[in-house]
């Protein structure tokens, strides 16, 4: 664990909450306890009273430098996760 593997978590953290129409973000995990390491996920918790479409998902997490990625295990396309990564 560094400082730096979580202070730059708890930095994009902040952009995303600052860009999304959330009325609630909640920093959970490792980041928000400080015990990030370089192999530790981001986790929020967002609250909504309307759930932004895919467009401006994409749109805001493009934004603030996420890459498109799709991960999965099988060749069944409805079984893959769909998300973004931000790299350090």
């Amino acid at each position: 664990m560094t400082d730096y593997d979580a202070k730059w978590r708890v930095d994009l953290a902040h952009q995303i909450a600052a860009r999304y129409p959330a009325e609630a973000v909640l920093l959970v995990g490792s980041a928000a306890s400080g015990y990030a390491d370089a192999r530790s996920d981001l986790d929020l918790l967002m609250y909504w009273q309307t759930f932004p479409n895919e467009v401006q998902r994409h749109q805001i997490a493009t934004e603030i430098g996420g890459q498109r990625i799709t991960l999965s295990d099988s060749s069944d396309d409805d079984r893959a996760a769909r998300g973004y990564a931000f790299c350090a």
